[in-house]
């Protein structure tokens, strides 16, 4: 496919005038026809979006790095409480995420083991470090938000079986509470682009590497 170099019209190989505006389209015999202009978002080698079941592996590996940094960080503090527990797990994952996907060219720990990648869902290039943190933001304030219910639970650990209406209400409570994390996460199953809601926030998909 090639194009009339003054008025951007389609002609055929070896076509020697062009159809719309006339002019001709070789000069000495040599072609001078302008090569058709590359789509943006073509590749050589066309990303795959990367599967629910791979992103769910991928976050397990992160979920146990991030737990295993947490448990040795706070073993020998006996004096934290559950609320400070809960801000410092929120503060690891969102400098966790964000920094590993905003500086190590889209992937954490978890991705690179399975071969995933972030990436900017508008053309496929590289995600920016702005996009990476937005997108762990997002992720982690709805992860504080599921963990409330837990903390406050834990701090309440007075709450017997006898206690059939306290317990009922705080389940509820907790649905309430974890119900945006969950629908953060559940999103990817049904969206076509396999996207989470913090991955729309920061117009980002997951991909495979290769």
């Amino acid at each position: 496919m090639a194009f009339c170099p003054v008025c951007g019209a389609q002609v055929a190989m070896g076509q020697s005038f062009c159809a719309r505006c006339g002019s001709p389209t070789t000069t000495s015999g040599a072609s001078t026809l302008t090569p058709a202009p590359a789509y943006q978002g073509e590749t050589s080698n066309p990303q795959r979006i990367a599967g629910f079941g791979w992103r769910v592996l991928a976050f397990a590996l992160d979920e146990f790095v991030l737990d295993l940094v947490l448990y040795l960080s706070l073993r020998n503090s006996n004096s934290i409480t559950f609320l400070e527990q809960g801000i410092f797990a929120f503060v690891a994952n969102f400098l966790y995420f964000g920094l590993m996907v905003g500086l190590a060219r889209g992937q954490t720990l978890g991705m690179m083991a399975c071969r995933l990648r972030v990436v900017n869902a508008t053309d496929r290039g590289p995600v920016t470090f702005n996009q990476a943190m937005a997108r762990s933001a997002i992720y982690s304030v709805l992860l504080l938000l599921a963990s409330i219910y837990d903390y406050h639970a834990k701090r309440k650990n007075n709450l017997t079986t006898k206690q059939a209406e306290v317990i009922l209400r705080h389940g509820l409570l907790y649905l309430a509470l974890a119900a945006p994390h969950l629908l953060d996460l559940l999103w990817a199953v049904w969206d076509k682009q396999r996207q989470t809601l913090h991955d729309k926030f920061a117009k980002t998909v997951v991909v495979h590497t290769r």
